[in-house]
This record gives structure tokens, C-alpha cells and sequence, in this order.
């Protein structure tokens, strides 16, 4: 009854609820996003936002990230990646930059 009630309060949020039980069960170095990953959610948010939109990185999480992730309350990298990809380069990011601009120092480097 408690995580119904925790489930029902998140939708309202539009937050998730992380699944502890998939997360305990991948170890932190295996909660990525491969390149090619990466490139699909690029589509997406372009999907969303158009073409010319220019979303920060937090309102892609809000926009995107949150919503395909509320179903199965995990992290975007456990949605892709149920069972974990090794990482083998670790990338972060600042919450207000553009999102956009954040993939394309990505591609520069890679």
C-alpha cells in the first residue's frame, strides 16, 4: 500500500521511483549508455523539443528522460541497458548546459 501511495505521488511529480531491486542488482560501473545510445536519445529529444530547440540538460531529464523512465522506475541507463554495459569512459555534464552542445563535445572528442 506504501509504494502504491510512493508510486501514485511520483507520477504526480513526474519523478520516478528507483527500483532498488534492479539497481542493487547491476554494480555502478555497468549504469551507462553506449554511443550509439546516446545518438537515439539525441533523436528523441530533437523528436521533442524540434529541430532548432535548444533544451538544457535539465529539461531534457524533465521533458524525456523522467517520463520513459517513470514505467519501469529505473535510471535511463538501466531502461537501455537492463542487465548493465561495462563502462569504459566516463563522461559528466553541467545541468544548465544545452544539451545539444553537451553531444556535440562528445562527438569532438570521439
Amino acid at each position: 500500500e506504501r509504494k502504491e501511495a510512493e508510486r501514485k505521488e511520483a507520477e504526480r511529480k513526474n519523478t520516478t521511483i528507483p527500483n532498488s531491486n534492479a539497481m542493487k542488482s547491476i554494480p555502478p560501473n555497468c549504469w551507462g549508455v553506449s554511443g550509439a545510445q546516446l545518438l537515439v536519445l539525441v533523436k528523441i529529444v530533437i523528436d521533442h523539443f524540434g529541430k532548432d530547440g535548444r533544451p538544457n540538460v535539465y529539461e531534457v531529464v524533465n521533458a524525456v528522460i523522467k517520463p520513459l523512465c517513470m514505467v519501469e522506475a529505473v535510471s535511463y541507463s538501466i531502461l537501455v541497458n537492463p542487465t548493465g554495459i561495462r563502462s569504459q569512459t566516463f563522461v559528466t555534464h553541467a545541468w544548465s548546459e544545452s544539451f545539444l552542445g553537451f553531444i556535440r563535445s562528445i562527438r569532438a572528442y570521439y
